[in-house]
C-alpha cells in the first residue's frame, strides 16, 4: 500500500484551517495542524511533514518569518515544499516568498482542485528530490565499504596468509582456530564485496 504523505497545513482562521483538512483527508493525505507561524516552526522541523501549507499572514511569525525560521534550523535540502496562501497576491511579497524558496502561491479564496494540483506537483518534485540525496548517499556508503573497510580486510587477510606459512608450528587446536578465522576472513570479504556491489 502507498505510504502517505503527510501535510502541515499552518492557517489561523479555523474555517479555513478546516476546510484544507477536510480536502486533504478525503484525499488520503495525513495532515496535521498549526494555529500560527510558530507552532508551524516547531511542527516542520519535529514532525518533518512531506509539505507545507502556508497562510503569509498568521500570528507569532508570519509566513516568511516561519520560511526564514526553518532555513536557520534545519538543512535546505531537507526543508519541506512550501506553498503560501495568502488574500491577496502582491507582486513584492510573491517576490519575496519565491526568493525565500517558497513554491507555490495560492490566493483565497480557492478552488479543492488548485490545491490538489499544487500539492500533487510538488510531492512528484520533492519524491525526485529524495531520489537523487538517496542515490547520493548509496554511492558514498559504497565507497567507503568498498575503499576503506575492505582494504583493512585485504590487509588482515595478506597477514593471515604469511602466517599460514608457519602454521605447522601450532598445535592442533591452535591450528583449527586459525583456519577457521581464516576462513571467517575471506567470507567477510566476499560478503562485503558482493554487499557494496548491490548497494551501487
Amino acid at each position: 500500500s502507498q505510504v502517505m504523505s503527510k501535510i502541515l497545513v499552518v492557517e489561523d482562521e479555523i474555517n479555513i484551517r478546516e476546510t484544507i483538512v477536510d480536502i486533504l483527508e478525503a484525499n488520503d493525505y495525513e495532515v496535521i495542524e498549526a494555529p500560527n507561524g510558530m507552532v508551524g516552526l516547531i511542527k516542520t522541523v519535529k514532525e518533518k511533514p512531506d509539505l507545507v501549507i502556508c497562510d503569509i499572514n498568521i500570528p507569532e511569525l508570519n509566513g516568511f518569518e516561519m520560511l526564514e525560521g526553518l532555513k536557520e534550523c534545519m538543512e535546505e535540502r531537507l526543508i519541506p515544499p512550501l506553498i503560501f496562501l495568502t488574500a491577496k497576491v502582491e507582486r513584492s511579497d510573491m517576490r519575496k516568498g519565491m526568493n525565500l524558496g517558497a513554491d507555490d502561491y495560492i490566493t483565497k479564496p480557492f478552488q479543492a482542485s488548485e490545491v490538489l494540483e499544487s500539492i500533487k506537483s510538488k510531492l512528484e518534485k520533492r519524491l525526485n528530490v529524495k531520489d537523487k540525496i538517496i542515490s547520493h548517499e548509496r554511492l558514498k556508503v559504497s565507497r567507503y565499504l568498498h575503499d576503506s573497510i575492505q582494504n583493512l580486510l585485504l590487509g588482515s587477510f595478506l597477514g593471515f596468509r604469511s602466517l599460514s606459512n608457519n602454521i605447522s608450528s601450532l598445535d592442533a587446536q591452535n591450528q583449527t582456530i586459525f583456519k577457521s578465522a581464516f576462513g571467517m576472513l575471506d567470507q567477510a570479504i566476499i560478503d562485503l564485496r558482493d554487499y557494496s556491489h548491490n548497494i551501487s
